[in-house]
């Protein structure tokens, strides 16, 4: 444990210097999993399954096969011989949950100790941090592995619409709707060939207790001879004799299973692998942090409370006052600093048991003493802090444009966090990565709060006002972040009452999807892969903190943000702006943020993007696409290296710049650029 623990300190002053960039922009084997409630039921009479909106379709029995009553239910088990070569595999899958008639799913997870990914010494923390969501991640990665299997013929992500072909290797069916669901497709390219899983990632996040099918087949090796299916799943498939109980407990399951893939036509008799899971609730995955919400905007009243502690006037050409202050907000988490996790009441509800301060730096322009200037929230870069505000970049848009940006730190993934991560992922107890999303959703918190402080009780403080006047309009408020801010802002824009109009700048989603494809990741890939050898558990482990992040990051709010507003949140505008070649967040996140959210291409892109029509503006909301003439992206879990790295060049972007501030003032997505934006 003592070496795990160097490692993470050692981790600490790397990602010092990673993040750099961002400154300028268990249930046991043999127990019943239970009847799916969303899935389809049988037929007795007729030997037919029946899809729940009273079709029926033909048992996609095959010459060999068993024939009976489907029944969709699962064992519980420890590991599933569908895939002999890892434990945890396939992931996610219903047969690692169990059913839960108090979980607005119907399920719960259960997964064993087995499990969790070993660590260079052999330990394995408990599960029981990820047992208590109600299904998978709406926006986690897929994981698989066929022996032998090459690439060959997988819809990568430049041609996502290949995954909904007929001949596509990879199907993913939402059995909920009977529709299959774009995605591509890749092998782990940071893994020895033996190693290497297949990761299916949905272009879009997949929908609150939908349970989906996955089915692989026509996969080949180096020679192009067909790979062959697993033995406990060529029993499945060919209905022939197997002595492992989970197998024959599956029988009545795989009925159903097959009978949807035929419907989709997916034949039996060609598929080398097929499972399903279920997608967590919308309660589970976000009534947490829109508990907490609601709870702190009662408890503040007409304004929250906050101490100013410095002024500083005449700061820059742009600056007429950094103003620094705490403001006090209710505390849901046991301990204010790292390490801090949420207090739950029986019910799994966060409740507040003090409360505690947290820092903020206000930006006042100079353009401030002749109208009053909106307040926007200020979110800062990977593992950076609030004073990331005081970017010359951003004092010169604050006064163009006539705001005040207010920084505030994204605790759990600000500058004091990374120590106690690293230390977290070297130690094997990856049931204490919570920390970091429980964090976070205090944050969210604390940001609402400031939004809520910028429109009530601070609005006439001496440090705000000039000559009699306030500097502050407390009717108007809006949200800015880039990066991590960016990512985050996503969830803030789902989240927030008293913002109705944000920009996020080089976004993305999910976390999953993003961390291998960003050099920022590099320094926690060198301890993750010391204390994880094996590169299937470090595919596992990101799967499995995907399920803690969820309750926090876009994967599980940002549909929210125009259509299906939470309860009691009005709709929202937000512009994303994306550099195309970004070597820290992939566009692929923002891709799959923009298809999720709803948002057209801003005409005219430098590229067509799968499922995003270019629309002329003026648009409400909108993704603006930047190229700045570098290669291609890598197709692969690797990052973006060759060139100069665009993620933090708009703000030196004329066009981009202007496109942001008319936005902010006009609420309209406009292209300035003169045609395609091509600042490289």
């Amino acid at each position: 444990m003592a070496e795990r623990g160097v490692r993470g300190l050692i981790l600490s002053a790397l990602m010092a210097c990673a993040c750099g960039g961002d400154d300028a922009a268990a249930g046991g084997e043999g127990s019943s999993g239970g009847a799916e409630t969303t899935g389809t039921t049988s037929d007795s009479t007729s030997g037919s399954v029946s899809s729940g909106d009273g079709s029926t379709s033909d048992d996609a029995s095959t010459s060999g096969s068993t024939t009976g009553e489907a029944v969709v239910d699962w064992p519980n088990l420890e590991c599933d011989p569908l895939v002999p070569t890892y434990c945890g595999y396939p992931f996610p899958n219903n047969v690692f949950s169990v059913a839960d008639a108090s979980t607005p799913s119907g399920r719960r997870l259960a997964l064993s100790r087995a499990t969790m990914p070993p660590t260079n010494d052999g330990f394995q923390g408990e599960p029981d941090a990820f047992n208590d969501r109600d299904g998978f991640s709406p926006g986690g990665t897929i994981l698989a592995h066929l022996e032998g299997a090459v690439a060959t013929g997988l819809a990568d992500s430049l041609h996502i619409a290949d995954s909904l072909g007929d001949d596509s290797p990879t199907i993913l069916l939402d059995v909920t709707t009977g529709e299959r669901v774009p995605h591509f497709a890749e092998l782990d390219v940071n893994a020895p060939a033996e190693e290497a899983s297949l990761m299916i990632q949905p272009a879009v996040t997949l929908e609150y207790t939908h349970r989906y099918i996955v089915a692989v087949r026509g996969m080949v090796d180096e020679g192009g001879s067909v790979v062959a299916a697993s033995e406990a799943f060529a029993a499945l498939r060919d209905g022939t004799p197997s002595d492992d109980a989970a197998v024959e407990d599956r029988r009545p399951l795989y009925i159903d299973i097959f009978a949807q893939l035929q419907d989709a036509g997916v034949a039996r008799e060609d598929l080398q692998l097929a499972w399903d899971f279920t997608v967590a609730s919308r309660e589970d995955t976000n009534g947490r942090v829109l508990a907490m919400r609601d709870a702190a905007l009662e408890a503040v009243g007409d304004g929250p409370t906050y101490e100013i502690l410095s002024v500083d006037e005449d700061v820059s050409e742009s600056i007429f006052r950094r103003i620094e202050g705490e403001i006090e907000v209710p505390l849901f988490l046991d301990d204010p600093g790292p390490g801090g996790v949420l207090t739950l009441d029986g019910d799994g509800v966060p409740v507040a048991n003090a409360t505690a301060r947290y820092g903020f730096t206000a930006m006042v322009p100079y353009s401030a003493q002749d109208a009053p200037a909106p307040g926007v929230l200020f979110g800062h870069g990977l593992f950076g802090s609030r004073s990331q505000v005081e970017a010359s970049a951003f004092g010169e848009l604050s006064n163009a444009a006539n705001i005040t940006f207010v920084g505030v730190d994204w605790i759990g993934m600000s500058s004091e966090d990374p120590a106690l991560v690293g230390l977290i992922v070297s130690n094997g107890n990856l049931g204490q990565f919570r920390t970091l999303p429980d964090r976070l959703q205090q944050s969210l918190v604390n940001f609402l709060l400031v939004t809520r402080m910028l429109r009530t009780s601070i609005v006439d403080d001496p440090a705000f006002t000039y000559e009699g006047q306030s500097m502050l309009d407390g009717d108007t408020t809006y949200y800015y972040g880039g990066s991590q801010g960016g990512i985050m802002g996503a969830s803030y824009m789902a989240l927030a009452t008293d913002v109705t109009r944000g920009v996020l700048a080089v976004p993305g989603q999910s976390y999953n999807l993003l961390l291998e494809r960003s050099v920022n990741f590099d320094s926690f890939a060198d301890v993750i892969n010391s204390t994880y050898p094996q590169a299937f558990d470090r595919q596992m482990l990101l799967g499995l903190v995907q399920l803690l992040w969820d309750r926090a990051e876009p994967s599980g709010l940002s549909r929210h943000i125009i259509e299906d507003t939470l309860p009691g949140t009005p709709s929202h505008q937000v512009l994303l702006l994306d550099a195309i070649g970004d070597h820290q967040v992939t566009t692929l996140g923002a891709h799959v943020m923009a298809r999720t959210i709803g948002v057209p291409l801003l005409a005219e892109n430098p590229r067509e993007v799968w499922g995003l029509e270019q629309v002329e503006g003026p648009l409400d909301s909108a993704l603006v696409e930047y190229d700045f003439g570098l290669p291609p992206e890598p197709l692969g879990n690797e990052p973006m290296r060759e060139g100069e790295d665009p993620h933090g060049q708009l703000t030196d972007v004329p066009a981009a710049v202007q496109t942001a501030t008319h936005y902010f003032l006009q609420g309209e997505a406009v292209n300035f650029c003169d045609g395609v934006c091509d600042p490289g």
